[in-house]
């Protein structure tokens, strides 16, 4: 089941107004709002993350050519890293608002 769905583009990921290009194979940071989520977590659930370099039709396609609007006839494949540990560990922040007695 799809809780939600979060976008962000990495040359948009210092300011919407300002486009930056990725340097190929650089770490950058990037927070993807997920907006306001709520769900009970019980014992055993698992949850999953995917990462993809598109979600359409829920969002334009992106080329992944630097052209902000670009046409996708000239779209090259992108690669998504998750990166496990050290200085620039990939996490997904799942906060703890409360706890609901007898549901956990």
């Amino acid at each position: 089941m799809i809780l939600t769905h979060g976008i962000r583009r990495l040359s948009f990921r210092n300011s919407y107004e300002t486009h930056e290009l990725a340097i190929p194979s650089a770490v950058y940071k990037l927070e993807i709002d997920l907006l306001s989520t709520s769900m009970v977590f019980n014992t055993g659930h698992r949850i999953r993350i995917a990462i993809s370099s598109s979600n359409s039709p829920w969002f334009e396609p992106n080329p992944n050519t630097g052209v902000p609007n670009g046409s996708i006839e000239d779209a090259v494949i992108a690669e998504q890293t998750v990166h496990m540990g050290g200085e620039t560990a990939s996490y997904v922040n799942l906060p703890i608002v409360g706890s609901l007695k007898g549901l956990d």
